[in-house]
């Protein structure tokens, strides 16, 4: 063994040790009074930036379920709301229904009108006013809003609230063709078009022609065809109507005679009557009325007033279907089901049992001044009666018009402009388009129940808001699930990342204490070790004695 006094190896090695383990002492101390075991960058870098990191996912996650339960208020208060619009357009339904009863008069309907327009006016207050955060919730403007929900930057919800105002709800896609009125062509002596084989009718991608020949045959009706879209085609509605407005009525001279003479028992008549058979046909069936004038050598041009015309015509309604008004001083004829109309005219002398004729007796009688645009192809609008033979009968036609209604956007395309044309539908459409509802023709404010078609168009309109409040509604509902579903998504991963990250930052205090009391032991015998340590060159001391 050797002794030196100028160099003591074991004391400084116990120092040396004693340093080290004071410094894990004190760390370890560190970590037991502030409860972390990373105290500093110095105490695990690697493992400081993955705590950091996953604090900052925890926060994001937190704040994301913040803003989640934002959208979900303000989804909940847009619901709300949309639950009393709903209930005013269900009174305001039951009101047009009532309206479209022909039991109520002009002031009934004016007073449900007053109704509906204040509910109307109720649900646009409600609509301007309804607000989150200082945001509009129904007016529209509540679109494309996103809702942060993660710590990803592309972790966003979009959410969107449909305008309920007045003037944006209600709105009907609308196919429909347009009628000639008061005009010349009015009526064509032409027949009805027909349906050929190839022709066709998409509605949604469906063909319906075929149905159309199968049940109703070649010749084209609207009244038929909106019968078989009803029948086959779901969610679209479809109307035939058929009205034709011809132009002023003038019955002057209707009726106009020459040598109206002639004998019955040896007496001679000054006088003879002259009829007008309309054969009118119209979807229920056809009928024949006469409209009969006497005319004498005296005063051989009869006058024919509007009302003689439309009582005849509507002495048949029950078995054509066809109705005729004076609309100030015109003709109107409607197909009580939108069916084709059709008028064949015949005029003829009427003669008694043993009458006989005078060889020149003869009659005309001015189609022309009914006014309906019934027109001939000679420049004079006339039929001739002989007192032989009866004239020349003439046929004349009206196609009806089809109306297609939807609440939501569907596909329109014919084959032709000519097959189009047909059933009164828009020529337009002969490639495939797409029939989004207008909110410009049909919404709230412009319900009239004024009159019965006004309030049938109402409770169309008030369907169509009914169902799209109710599709908002379902939306929310949506929304506030998936945002709810997002809100317990990051509770849960945010536990999860907090107890990542406490695994990493915080101290295991078991662990640790062990950790110290071995340091503080190795302390406590190292500083017993150093001062032994000390004493050892004292040794030679006794070499020196």
């Amino acid at each position: 063994m050797a002794l030196r006094v100028n160099y003591n190896y074991q004391a400084d090695f116990g120092h040396v040790n004693m340093l080290k383990n004071e410094q894990k002492l004190n760390t370890s101390l560190e970590r037991l009074e502030s409860g972390l075991r990373i105290n500093s960058a110095k105490d695990d870098a690697a493992g400081l930036f993955i705590a950091d990191q996953l604090n900052l996912v925890a926060k994001a996650l937190e704040q994301g379920s913040r803003n989640a339960n934002d959208g979900i208020s303000a989804a909940q208060i847009a619901e709300s709301t949309l639950g009393q619009i709903y209930d005013k357009l269900t009174t305001m339904y039951t009101k047009a229904s009532q309206a479209a009863n022909d039991t109520n008069d002009a002031n009934a309907r004016n007073a449900l009108q007053q109704d509906i327009l204040k509910l109307a006016d109720a649900i646009q207050k409600i609509s301007e006013t309804t607000e989150f955060n200082g945001q509009k919730l129904l007016t529209g403007s509540f679109v494309g809003k996103t809702i942060h929900f993660g710590p990803r930057a592309e972790q966003t919800l979009s959410m969107s609230i449909q305008s309920s105002q007045t003037r944006h709800i209600g709105g009907l896609a609308e196919v429909q063709g347009t009628f000639i009125t008061g005009d010349a062509n009015a009526f064509s002596n032409s027949a009805p078009g027909t349906v050929g084989s190839g022709d066709s009718i998409e509605i949604n991608g469906t063909d319906i022609m075929s149905w159309y020949r199968t049940e109703y045959g070649t010749e084209a009706d609207a009244y038929n065809f909106a019968q078989v879209v009803n029948k086959y085609i779901d969610g679209v509605e479809a109307v035939a109507t058929n009205k034709i407005t011809g132009s002023a009525f003038n019955g002057t001279n209707f009726f106009e005679g020459t040598g109206l003479s002639g004998t019955t028992s040896g007496t001679v008549e000054e006088s003879v009557d002259v009829t007008l058979d309309l054969a009118i046909t119209g979807s229920k069936g056809s009928q024949t009325v006469s409209i009969s004038k006497t005319l004498t050598d005296e005063d051989p041009n009869a006058d024919l007033t509007i009302d003689e015309v439309i009582n005849a015509i509507n002495t048949a309604t029950e078995k054509t279907g066809v109705v005729a008004k004076n609309d100030n001083g015109k003709i109107v004829l409607e197909d009580i089901n939108g069916g084709n109309i059709k008028i064949k005219a015949s005029g003829k002398l009427q003669n008694t049992a043993g009458y006989t004729n005078s060889g020149d007796e003869s009659a005309k009688i001015h189609i022309e001044q009914l006014g309906l645009g019934i027109k001939k192809d000679t420049s004079n609008n006339e039929l001739t009666v002989d007192a032989s033979t009866t004239d020349e009968s003439i046929d004349w036609h009206h196609g009806g018009i089809v109306q297609l209604l939807a609440d939501d956007a569907f596909t329109f395309k014919g084959s032709s402009s000519s097959i189009l044309t047909a059933f009164g539908l828009d020529s337009a459409y002969t490639t495939e388009t797409t029939i989004n509802p207008d909110t410009t023709k049909y919404n709230l404010d412009k319900i009239d129940v004024t009159t019965q078609k006004g309030a049938e168009t109402a409770m169309k309109i008030l369907n169509s808001a009914i169902k799209t409040v109710d599709k908002l509604r379902s939306s929310l509902g949506s929304i506030q699930q998936n945002l709810q579903t997002i809100i317990d998504n990051n509770d849960f991963s945010a536990t999860q990342t907090r107890e990542a990250e406490s695994r990493i930052r915080n101290v295991d205090f078991a662990k640790e204490m062990a950790e110290f009391t071995k340091q503080q032991t190795l302390m406590q015998s190292g500083i017993s070790m150093l001062a032994q340590a000390k004493q050892l060159p004292q040794m030679v001391l006794q070499l020196l004695r």
